[in-house]
């Protein structure tokens, strides 16, 4: 091909090419204006003007490529690669950035690459772009890469940047995946399950599809690690955005634990098969695939390989008996029953006159402290470690206090720690919202995750009635902050799910007027 032949190509190419790159960069550079209630997404519009222009041009360019291969010009090659890869990049940005610089740990490359995503990302290009980045520098310490406190702050800042131009919502689904991502960058593996779990509670305008993807799939891999198969069980099944991967780690943790229904040979080969990464995940499908197709069962055998075997003699050396056996359980294997028969057990041996004598014998074997002979001191010890029982299996206290006087009492010790606790927190934050001391919207949402959980704690413990009292403690305060994001700070994606979230309470609790409200706020939507 000679140089005049592919002189009018390029001129006539060139002006196509100049306008599709001046679209893009205008686009990635724009204001991010979320418009949850617009039928067509502003990313998906612009990306396809970009492929509208851009498209016959990466294909023009991909034949002069050709041509100048065949006719050895060096000169037309240079310049057919340079175009090419031009256009390559803005139009496959995010399959550029998830195959070739994630997982090299290139964050700012990343970052900047996925912001010309805009039909992977549409609504939160932004969002993306900060996942993308934040992903990178996961994989980047996972390498063994050790992160700058420099770029840690660059993720930081456009974390934090306010959106250009005026919003609906700054921190959306995609913002809170990208935090999490960053906090298991910097080795927080509990702050990352807690952001990940969340971003899924936002309204589905404000989440992008492809961040809650890989929200589900980091925490099934996670489980997977702990060897938490029920989790990933349960995980898999109530993922919010079902994929290959998450359904084919869900089967195999079916299979593995045996929970009904277990998937069979066939469906797991064939789910294996059409995930991604089967080479990484061939191990899990041969592991799976030697585990008997059966649901478990709990025979009768192995519930009398439960049962504890009781020590004959005075009540202190039963209570001590039963003592150990439960503590070499893991407490979620704990049962109601056996918890009660511990406690019964220590009423009698608080209860035996012959107690003290017994104790000073045993400290006088043992060495003791004089202090840690006293049945008030065993009392509290006891007392300690029933509520850890109790708290590490989630039984309730309003059944398990009538069992035993010991319990009954540690029941109301508890009662009063979780109403405490939960009333300097919503005080706390009260205070906070009423002086209009802001936080930046990232933390805002995880003291709100905090305070949920600590809400959740008190409302498995201490049953219904617990829970109404723990509602009403909550409910002004957490509704109180977001009004405030919603009216006053532009973070109506975080504000709308708080007030689902205090809605679904309210339904739990029968609080007419809670639900009355709540249902207003709700509708008024992102």
């Amino acid at each position: 091909m000679s140089p005049r032949a592919r002189g009018p190509s390029a001129q006539a190419v060139s002006p196509l090419m100049l306008a599709g790159l001046i679209a893009a960069l205008s686009a990635a550079t724009g204001s991010a204006r979320h418009k949850p209630e617009a039928p067509i997404a502003s990313g998906a519009v612009v990306a396809a003007l970009i492929w509208m222009i851009l498209g016959p041009v990466w294909l023009v360019e991909l034949g002069l490529l050709i041509d100048a291969l065949r006719s050895g010009d060096l000169a037309d090659v240079a310049l057919a690669l340079v175009v090419l890869a031009t256009t390559t990049i803005v139009l496959f940005p995010w399959p550029i950035a998830r195959s070739l610089l994630i997982p090299r740990g290139q964050v700012r490359l990343a970052w900047a690459v996925t912001r010309l995503s805009f039909w992977v990302w549409r609504r939160d290009v932004r969002g993306g772009a900060l996942i993308a980045a934040s992903w990178a520098a996961t994989r980047r310490a996972q390498r063994g890469v050790e992160l700058s406190s420099e770029l840690i702050t660059w993720i930081d800042r456009r974390m934090a940047a306010a959106p250009r131009g005026a919003v609906r919502w700054k921190l959306g689904g995609a913002g809170i995946i990208a935090a999490g991502l960053l906090a298991e960058a910097r080795q927080d593996r509990t702050q990352t399950r807690r952001l990940l779990s969340s971003a899924a509670e936002l309204a589905e305008p404000t989440r992008p599809r492809r961040a809650i993807a890989l929200a589900s799939e980091w925490l099934c891999a996670e489980a997977i690690e702990r060897g938490a198969w029920r989790e990933v069980e349960f995980l898999a099944r109530t993922a919010p955005l079902e994929t290959r991967t998450t359904k084919f780690l869900g089967s195999v943790a079916a299979r593995l634990s045996r929970v009904a229904p277990v998937p069979s040979d066939l469906v797991l080969r064939w789910q294996w098969f059409a995930a991604p990464h089967r080479l990484a995940t061939r191990e899990l499908l041969l592991r799976a695939l030697a585990t008997p197709a059966t649901a478990r069962e709990a025979s009768g055998e192995a519930r009398r390989v439960r049962d504890p075997v009781v020590a004959e003699g005075p009540p202190l050396l039963v209570a001590l008996s039963l003592h150990a056996q439960a503590l070499g359980l893991a407490p979620s294997d704990l049962r109601r029953d056996e918890i009660s028969r511990l406690a019964r057990a220590w009423d009698a041996a608080l209860a035996d006159p012959s107690l003290d004598q017994r104790l000073a014998e045993r400290g006088a074997a043992l060495g003791a402290h004089a202090s840690l002979q006293r049945p008030d001191q065993l009392s509290e010890l006891v007392r300690e470690d029933l509520l850890g029982l109790v708290r590490g299996a989630g039984l309730e206290l309003g059944q398990l206090s009538e069992d035993s006087e010991l319990l009954g009492r540690a029941a109301r010790q508890l009662r009063g720690e979780l109403l405490d606790g939960l009333e300097i927190a919503t005080g706390a934050l009260e205070s906070r919202v009423d002086s209009k001391r802001e936080l930046p919207a990232l933390d805002e949402w995880a003291a709100f995750l905090a305070l949920r959980e600590q809400y959740a704690e008190a409302a498995s413990l201490g049953g219904l009635g617990l829970r109404r009292l723990a509602f009403g403690t909550v409910h002004g305060p957490v509704c109180s902050l977001a009004v405030w994001l919603w009216n006053d700070r532009s973070e109506r994606a975080l504000a709308n799910a708080m007030f689902r979230w205090l809605l679904a309470e309210a339904v739990v609790v029968d609080d007419a007027a809670a639900v009355r409200l709540q249902e207003r706020n709700v509708d008024c939507g992102v």
